[in-house]
């Protein structure tokens, strides 16, 4: 049923089609496109782009922030709103990696064209996930309800993408040399962010798909829980809810550690595939670079602090109850402990700052764990806030010292704002 066309007078020809067959290959979108993103942030990090647009990095990177928790209020997910922000960031970065590749260098002015394509983007991409979503709640498939979304929509779309597009051509062709400029960096980035949304946008869409029936229950799972939910997930309950159901008792220790895994029996924000987890870690680096020195810190130099910091953060997610369901618990503990050790040889190796900051992070995380799943959830969020609010700091030192922090309460503030991101998304501590 899926795989017949639809007939209805206002389907496109091209992108509900093409939006449908992006769907069939959706991994090999989503690992080109993240190959072109990395090249593009690389891009924007070489100095020589910093020299010359710092101003517009800082506006860029403010924007992407700043969109992404207003898209997360509107769609009430991290998850969903990244299905949206994704290709949007990378239509954004394809112009300054290609400006880049040719030795080209972008003016701050002309480096604004960003944020203009970014918001674009993203309104577009909105509107569309916002009607896929719609169309999900009727009995069709994700596949139909792709095609049906985007086709829907597919002379919207264009007309927006064509008439910006059109729109800063002729302000190329009839402004200052300066201004034609930013007018061409706009036009073609316009055009990536249409392809962007015809292609990457339907294979986000199916990636989303995929890691929400991986949160699916079994049958038996379901059982399981309904028993767990009114006596508990401890161990000496196993027996007696194996009688119950009159299965073997190692089936229930599977289905609990199941449900752990999947957040059904008390949800960690330190889940190694959400990824409102990664974008707090680099988005918050990056805001605290910017803010110190209205720039991007280059690529090389991000690997030392930022480096250790995601070290950290993936051993403290492998710790997590709500972690990889196919490795077996001993050795995610295993992993994440070693892990988490190299890190602070590392970090000792490096500066005796670095290492009260990252051995800080570790206990935080720990702390976060500890409390996800108890009836004091709220230290859990507290602990996470001051978390990413301590990378915001350490971004903030790749180019400072302590002493040249205004006052140590821009700190507090951060806590405060991702606190507040904490307490807006949706699938971070509600169970699924």
């Amino acid at each position: 049923m899926e795989d017949q066309p639809i007939e209805h007078r206002y389907y496109s020809r091209f992108i509900g089609p093409i939006s449908r067959e992006a769907t069939y290959h959706w991994r090999a979108i989503m690992v080109l496109s993240l190959i072109l993103l990395v090249g593009g942030i690389f891009a924007v990090s070489d100095p020589i782009y910093r020299t010359q647009g710092g101003k517009a990095v800082t506006l860029f990177f403010t924007i992407l922030f700043g969109l992404a928790v207003l898209l997360t209020v509107m769609l009430r997910s991290f998850r969903k709103a990244s299905t949206v922000l994704y290709p949007a960031v990378l239509a954004a970065s394809l112009v300054p990696a290609l400006a880049w590749l040719l030795k080209e260098t972008i003016s701050p002015l002309e480096g604004i064209y960003a944020s203009i394509v970014l918001a674009t983007a993203a309104g577009v991409n909105y509107s569309l996930v916002k009607k896929y979503i719609d169309e999900r709640r009727k009995p069709a498939t994700a596949m139909t309800s792709v095609f049906d979304s985007f086709s829907k929509l597919s002379k919207t779309v264009a007309g927006v993408y064509i008439l910006e597009t059109f729109t800063f051509l002729a302000i190329a062709a009839f402004t200052a040399e300066i201004t034609g400029l930013l007018g061409i960096y706009v036009a073609a980035g316009l055009v990536a962010a249409l392809m962007c949304t015809i292609l990457v946008l339907p294979a986000s869409l199916f990636l989303y798909e995929h890691t929400m029936s991986s949160r699916a229950l079994t049958e038996k799972e379901s059982k399981v829980l309904g028993y767990t939910r009114s006596f508990g997930a401890h161990k000496k309950h196993h027996p007696i809810v194996a009688g119950w159901l009159g299965i073997a008792v190692s089936e229930v220790e599977t289905a609990v550690e199941s449900l752990k895994a999947k957040g059904f029996l008390g949800s960690h924000f330190f889940a190694i595939d959400d990824p409102l987890v990664w974008f707090l870690l680099f988005g918050t680096y990056v805001l605290g670079a910017l803010f110190s020195l209205t720039a991007l810190p280059s690529a090389v130099s991000v690997w030392y602090d930022l480096g250790l910091a995601f070290l950290v953060t993936v051993g403290i997610c492998l710790l997590s109850p709500q972690a990889l369901q196919g490795i077996p618990k001993s050795l995610r503990r295993f992993l994440g402990v070693l892990i988490i050790g190299i890190t602070l040889v590392l970090a000792v190796r490096t500066s005796v700052l670095l290492t009260e900051i990252i051995a800080t992070l570790l206990v935080l995380g720990i702390i976060s764990l500890y409390f996800g799943s108890s009836g004091a959830w709220l230290v859990g969020n507290v602990a996470v806030s001051i978390y990413f609010a301590l990378i915001f700091l350490l971004g903030w030192l790749q180019f400072d010292t302590l002493s040249a922090l205004p006052k140590l309460w821009t700190v507090g503030i951060g806590a405060v704002l991702f606190l507040m991101q904490m307490v807006m998304e949706e699938e971070a501590y509600i169970t699924l």
